[in-house]
């Protein structure tokens, strides 16, 4: 599947490139856009490892958004509607377990993604909508 031992290695790389952003902030979600955009021209097996990994990137950032806006919600209801504070525990605690459940598939999901490469598989990532196909 591979022509060379390093697009094997580039394909690896992009799905496991979220881990970048444990050291740096937001290069989680940066890079492996950023490195699928540097490597599509140079392989198309690069070019669908990019954008199964950039896939997984923008379905995490809308629940993380989705996320933020029940938060945002629950606090208006809290500060403005109902100021009882199991209201406001409801809302933080439902935002916590998305970010958790998501953040936690992430990970695997990018791990399974980047040995399933390593095996020269095309893994296309499970529960996650193809925005680039």
């Amino acid at each position: 599947m591979y022509n060379s031992e390093s697009e094997k290695n580039w394909a690896i790389f992009i799905h496991l490139s979220f881990f970048l952003g444990f050291i740096i902030p937001l290069l989680g979600f940066l890079a492996p856009v950023l490195f699928w955009q540097i490597k599509k021209n140079d392989s198309t097996v690069l070019d669908q490892h990019g954008k199964s990994a950039t896939n997984l990137v923008i379905n995490c950032i809308l629940t993380y958004l989705g996320a933020m806006i029940i938060s945002l919600i629950t606090g208006i209801i809290y500060k403005f509607i109902i100021s009882d504070p199991f209201v406001l525990a409801i809302g933080v605690g439902i935002t916590y377990a998305i970010v958790f459940v998501v953040g936690l598939y992430w990970i695997i999901s990018s791990i399974i993604a980047s040995v399933k490469a390593s095996q020269g598989i095309d893994y296309q990532h499970k529960y996650v909508k193809k925005f680039l196909k």
